[in-house]
């Protein structure tokens, strides 16, 4: 029992020790995190847009785009209206040597899997509601040479009549985040400390278990004679 103790114990401490790895790791992430790469679309071209960053890392690609749209839904509580716009997107990603690495169709969509925010809010005078959006394409890992073509077509919005301001490809590190590091270290801290409270009381209870059956036994006092 006291082997197990000390193992558990042993176990905890490593775990809190790697915790506060992880919590490092994460500090350091959020500190040499690299900026997203951003490379503008002409919206009436197929031109490729060419991709330069370093060999072998992992990178999200992505549009994003700053979109007006006329329609205003208002919700049913009426504390807040909800932009409506819905805009299809067919890509492929080559490599250097003309490779196709990832190619599709997504959407950017106010009801998508994206991310979008107001940029400024509707006012009486104009009932254009202006946003930026943003849809993740594809995930890949760079070639040796580092180069990416990435072609691009973006269709117009037929449901809502939305217009398309501004648009850009934008290049994502794509490595673990700060955020996944800081999430394990949080966990080990928790398990860490349980495993070394319990193998303690393991220990704890076994030699109070041995002190108990190691201690004398009184002896009872000779029965008087009559």
């Amino acid at each position: 029992m006291k082997r197990l103790g000390c193992l558990l114990g042993s176990v905890g401490v490593m775990l809190v020790a790697a915790a506060v790895f992880l919590f490092g790791a994460a500090i350091a992430g959020l500190a040499r995190s690299p900026e997203a790469l951003t490379f503008p679309i002409a919206l009436e071209s197929l031109e490729p847009i060419v991709v330069s960053v370093p060999p072998r890392s992992h990178r999200r690609l992505a549009c994003r785009m700053e979109i007006a749209t006329p329609i205003v839904h208002e919700e049913a509580t009426g504390q807040t209206d909800q932009a409506r716009f819905r805009f299809p997107i067919s890509y492929v990603v080559r490599a250097g040597d003309r490779t196709v690495l990832a190619q599709g169709d997504a959407r950017v969509a106010w009801d998508g899997h994206g991310t979008w925010s107001r940029n400024a809010p509707t006012t009486a005078v104009s009932q254009e509601a202006t946003l930026t959006a943003e849809e993740t394409l594809a995930t890949c890992t760079m070639p040796s040479d580092g180069a990416l073509s990435v072609t691009l077509l973006l269709g117009p919005d037929d449901s809502f009549h939305a217009r398309v301001i501004h648009a850009w490809l934008v290049v994502h590190d794509a490595q673990a985040g700060s955020g996944s590091l800081a999430l394990g270290g949080a966990l080990l801290l928790v398990v860490g400390p349980l495993l070394t409270a319990t193998g303690l009381g393991i220990v704890l209870y076994g030699l109070f278990s041995r002190r108990k059956r190691k201690a004398p036994v009184p002896k009872e006092p000779p029965a008087e004679s009559t």
